[in-house]
């Protein structure tokens, strides 16, 4: 300590009658102080330096954020737009699918209903001819049979010329009735 003390005193400036009271504490406490400004004074501008570097991309990073953030606030609101628009194409072709659906329902059953009423005329008229035609036949039959039924309980009454005539001429006929209903039937 000693040692310290007359190193500093030769130091001294005597022109300005600066003298130092170098005591262990007061010299420690002066020695933080002078490195303490030291260091800040060193180290300040590449502190300042940092920081301002650091200040700019942080406010860089915040603008590209602020620009980002408008780009996809425009990209949303373009996008809500373009789905509304896709919304109504969507609903105005399920209208006219709709639309075309129902005609063509409509048709269809318009046509079957013109076509059920054609084929059940149709088979109407066929029922009708094939009964009437039954029924033509039907009637010279019975009308034959009952013409042989007659023949048979007044042939006592009738001469052998005009039993033979009958005989011969309605039994072919009503013979022919016969099979044509018996087989057709």
């Amino acid at each position: 300590m000693d040692l310290l003390n007359q190193t500093l005193n030769n130091f001294l400036i005597h022109s300005l009658d600066i003298k130092f009271n170098f005591d262990i504490l007061n010299a420690n406490l002066v020695n933080l102080v002078l490195l303490d400004g030291g260091l800040f004074y060193i180290l300040s501008k590449a502190l300042t330096e940092n920081l301002s570097e650091r200040k700019t991309s942080i406010l860089k990073a915040f603008e590209d954020s602020e620009e980002k953030l408008s780009r996809s606030v425009s990209n949303f609101v373009e996008s809500f737009l373009k789905l509304n628009q896709v919304k109504l194409v969507v609903n105005e072709i399920q209208k006219r699918t709709e639309e075309v659906l129902s005609q063509s329902r409509s048709a269809i059953y318009n046509e079957g209903k013109f076509e059920l009423v054609r084929i059940k005329d149709s088979a109407l008229k066929q029922l009708i001819s094939i009964g009437a035609t039954k029924k033509r036949y039907l009637i010279n039959l019975v009308k034959g049979l009952v013409i042989l039924r007659t023949i048979e309980e007044f042939k006592f009454c009738f001469t052998s010329d005009v039993q033979d005539f009958f005989n011969e001429e309605l039994g072919k006929e009503v013979f022919s009735y016969e099979k044509w209903f018996r087989y057709s039937g």
